[in-house]
């Protein structure tokens, strides 16, 4: 019972810390957006493929919120929470695709 009880405490916190990283990749993908605009028609391809980007990441995300929400209702029920666990690594995985594939979009384009 002392671990269930453990485990409940950090498992919303680790879910929170990857929500909060994830906003913060939204937030630069949005800023790197705004920042080609000043390119113009050169930066045009680097805005269309951070769209593309941000369309993963903004589903996994509200995949993810929704996870979230549920395992914040949850007390004792550690069951549930297994069950949703493959989700989770699932959607974890893929925002680290996400993150890589942001990564190596050029901030300056010709």
């Amino acid at each position: 019972m002392k671990q269930a009880c453990s485990y409940f405490d950090l498992l919303p916190k680790q879910m929170k810390a990857n929500v909060d990283k994830w906003e913060a990749l939204h937030k630069e993908m949005v800023d790197a957006a705004k920042a080609l605009v000043s390119q113009g028609t050169a930066g045009k391809e680097g805005i269309e493929r951070i769209n593309k980007v941000e369309k993963r990441l903004i589903l996994q995300l509200d995949k993810y919120n929704k996870i979230y929400s549920e395992v914040l209702n949850l007390t004792t029920d550690l069951k549930t929470v297994w069950d949703k666990s493959a989700q989770m690594i699932e959607i974890e995985t893929e925002m680290k695709s996400v993150d890589q594939d942001f990564r190596v979009i050029p901030t300056v384009w010709y």
